[in-house]
């Protein structure tokens, strides 16, 4: 299954037969057939009708949509939910029942502590000479893990994570090359590449985990580490965390091994910004990478739907 990249201001959506046909103006660019497809991903600006939406939502192929100005921006269109409601009465059951709630957000919380611990280790062997950087995070992640048994309460759960987060985003200024400028992250607006690179690939992680969710009956806005807020998918802002530490080390490769280079960005004085060259590269390079994650998010959701459903019976 793949995925369709829509990065081009003239470019127009239609649906022929059950095939999705990108134009340019009237030159068809490509047809693409339905059943190959897992989604369709529009960067900026492009055109279609509601046909379009009914040939994907009958595929079940998800439409995300977002801004080439700023990654976090985007919506999302998906197909009918999953028919068994009794998944996300457990969810709510479980979001609503405070003990429940704070030992799957632990449970969260400690899965990417591990993994970030895993990934900066890795990164310590092949950098000595980041030692000063990435040892005192290593300490950090240690004493977090040794903590978070005894926390009894979302908040200090909330803020041990944030403050993991700083320190391991102070190691990673000391890995990725320095003439990028890097130092500390920033969302909103990235000001060096690799804070556009990061924002970039986390909202792509989060459209794919937002999908899996709502296909699998987890409504992806009833999160257990974050709060529920207007406008935010939380539980999909959950499963990411999972993967942050992943999408950090894959960032670090892409740049160590300069398969996307400083000349793939433009400053606007304002943020700083994956060119569309350089966004063209990206995307393959993103799929290449993703195929296993979303595999193995899919199989997270299997295990998390499992548990719900031993909520609802009352295991």
């Amino acid at each position: 299954m793949a995925t369709l990249y829509v990065d081009h201001r003239d470019s127009e959506l239609r649906a022929e037969g059950r095939a999705i046909a990108l134009y340019r103006g009237e030159e068809r660019i490509r047809t693409v057939p339905v059943a190959l497809l897992d989604r369709v991903v529009i960067v900026g600006t492009a055109r279609f009708d509601s046909t379009v939406l009914g040939v994907l939502a009958a595929g079940n192929v998800v439409l995300a949509v977002c801004s080439a100005r700023d990654p976090r921006r985007w919506g999302i269109f998906t197909g009918p939910m999953h028919g068994d409601a009794r998944i996300r009465i457990a969810q709510a059951r479980v979001f609503l029942d405070r003990r429940l709630r704070l030992e799957v957000a632990r449970t969260i919380l400690h899965g990417k502590l591990v993994r970030y611990r895993r990934f900066l280790r890795q990164a310590l062997r092949q950098r000595a000479d980041a030692r000063y950087r990435i040892q005192p995070a290593l300490d950090t992640l240690q004493g977090a893990l040794e903590q978070l048994p005894g926390i009894t309460s979302l908040e200090r759960l909330r803020g041990l994570e944030g403050s993991t987060a700083h320190a391991c985003f102070s190691a990673y200024a000391a890995l990725v090359p320095s003439e990028l400028g890097f130092r500390q992250r920033m969302r909103r607006p990235p000001p060096d590449p690799v804070n556009a690179l990061l924002s970039l690939t986390y909202t792509l992680l989060h459209a794919r985990a937002h999908a899996i969710l709502h296909g699998a009956g987890i409504d992806p806005a009833v999160g257990m580490l974050h709060d529920p807020s207007h406008g935010r998918a939380s539980a999909a802002a959950d499963l990411v965390e999972l993967w942050r530490a992943h999408a950090d080390a894959w960032v670090w490769r892409l740049l160590a091994k300069r398969e996307i280079r400083r000349e793939h960005f433009r400053d606007d004085g304002f943020s700083c910004l994956l060119a569309k060259p350089g966004r063209r590269k990206f995307y393959v390079l993103f799929e290449n990478w993703a195929r296993h994650v979303d595999r193995a998010m899919r199989r997270q959701v299997r295990h998390a739907v499992r548990f719900l459903r031993g909520v609802y019976h009352g295991g």
